[in-house]
Order: C-alpha cells, then sequence, then structure tokens
C-alpha cells in the first residue's frame, strides 16, 4: 500500500458517498496490483474504494480459511462482541441520517 499525496486526484469521477451524499473526496492510498484507490469523503470521512472492487475481487485478498462456518468468522464469544459492537456502530451512524421519503 502506498500513501498518496494530498494534491492526488482519482483518475476518473467518484460517485456521491453512500453516508453524507458528499462529492468531493481526498484520495489516501494506492494499492499495488490493483485498479482500485483508497478515497475518503472529505465530508464524513469515510473511507472508501474507488472503484468499488467486484466481490470476486474482493474475494482474492481473503484464503478460503480466512471465513469460518457460513455465518460466522470468529471464536463464539468474539463473534458475539462482534456483533454486539457493530449493531452499535449501526445505531450510531443510522441516527445521523435523515430519513427518506
Amino acid at each position: 500500500m502506498r500513501r498518496l499525496d494530498p494534491g492526488t486526484h482519482p483518475p476518473e469521477s467518484v460517485p456521491p458517498c453512500p453516508v453524507c451524499g458528499g462529492a468531493e473526496v481526498r484520495p489516501r492510498f494506492e494499492l499495488p496490483g490493483v485498479a482500485w484507490w483508497v478515497v475518503v469523503c472529505i465530508g464524513c470521512g469515510l473511507g472508501r474504494a474507488h472503484p468499488m472492487p467486484s466481490i470476486d475481487q474482493v474475494q482474492e485478498f481473503y484464503p478460503e480459511e480466512y471465513y469460518g462456518e457460513p455465518g460466522t468468522k470468529f471464536q463464539p464469544l468474539i463473534e458475539r462482541l462482534v456483533r454486539v459492537v457493530a449493531a452499535r456502530h449501526i445505531g450510531f451512524l443510522s441516527r445521523s441520517l435523515a430519513p427518506r421519503s
């Protein structure tokens, strides 16, 4: 992974942020051997891949043994803790989103 200079611009237009709808991003990292960058939304700080990789491309980064039994990835106690923390994060993030009509 190579950190990009602050003045670097993405090679193509970036779709709006899925969290805040912001249109401006700051490229942060380039991954050698892949066709996307990690960009950060100026409005909310969300980091994401651009362009969005396909499921097949993401799966290439993880060996088969990375995933545990279907639906779980960690030991049972850790799996429960991860789910509790994730639920809290989702609740926190969703409170700041405007309801859609």
